[in-house]
């Protein structure tokens, strides 16, 4: 499967954030990364972003708000380690998520955003 798309994963675990790029930088993804909900803001002001892959950190909604706002079709899915209620979000992946969940979920959330289809 090659990926065709803008992927923006921000994770304050390192470990995490660059085996999640690697995956998809492999598949075609363009990807993005940041450590932090400011270095993240930063991205989406400056860049085209298509999914958002966003662990549930402190800020997690002004991103999203900021993000939408910037891109209000940008897919946004939140990849934690629990269950998280976040609002205006696409979907969820609990960690770990195998690799091929992983590539699937991203092509299932950039078919929707280029077909414009919500959940």
């Amino acid at each position: 499967m090659l990926g065709k798309g803008t992927i923006l994963c921000v994770d304050d675990e390192s470990s995490v954030l660059s085996t999640t790029k690697t995956i998809l930088a492999r598949a075609g993804y363009a990807v993005l990364s940041a450590t932090n909900i400011t270095e993240a803001i930063e991205v989406v002001r400056n860049r085209t972003v298509d999914v958002i892959l966003l662990d549930a950190v402190p800020g997690s909604e002004f991103l999203i708000d900021v993000a939408k706002r910037s891109s209000p079709d940008v897919r946004v899915v939140i990849h934690s380690g629990a269950a998280t209620a976040v609002r205006n979000v696409d979907g969820c992946l609990l960690k770990p998520v195998s690799p091929r969940e992983l590539l699937r979920a991203m092509a299932e959330y950039l078919d929707r955003k280029s077909t414009g289809s919500g959940d």
